[in-house]
C-alpha cells in the first residue's frame, strides 16, 4: 500500500506559471496518479493526450476543453484528444493517466 499524507506532500513546479504538481504514484508502464494545484487564472496549454486521463476536481473551479467543472465533478479525456485547462478559481485536481 502506498500512503501520501496531506501534511507531507511534496509540490513541484510544472514549468507552467501558477500550476504545481504532487506525484502520488507512478508505475513502470508510465501510468501515474497526481494532484495538480492551480492558482486562479493559470492555464495549462492545449496538448494532445498521450494517455487517457481521468480528472476529479477536489476544490475550486476549472474549465477543461470548454466545459466548466466544479468540486466533485469528473471528466475523462480520451487518448489523442486535445484539451486545455484554465483555472477559474484556485483549484485542486486529482489526475490519473493510464492506457
Amino acid at each position: 500500500m502506498i500512503v501520501k499524507k496531506a501534511s507531507s506532500r511534496a509540490w513541484a513546479a510544472t514549468g507552467i506559471p501558477g500550476v504545481e504538481r504532487c506525484l502520488l504514484h507512478e508505475a513502470e508502464a508510465g501510468e501515474r496518479a497526481a494532484m495538480l494545484r492551480f492558482a486562479q487564472g493559470a492555464r495549462f496549454p492545449h496538448r494532445v493526450q498521450a494517455r487517457e486521463e481521468e480528472i476529479v476536481v477536489l476544490s475550486g473551479m476549472v474549465m477543461i476543453g470548454g466545459v466548466e467543472l466544479a468540486q466533485g465533478d469528473y471528466a475523462c479525456a480520451a487518448r489523442g484528444s486535445d484539451q486545455d485547462v484554465a483555472a477559474l478559481s484556485d483549484a485542486l485536481v486529482f489526475l490519473r493517466a493510464h492506457g
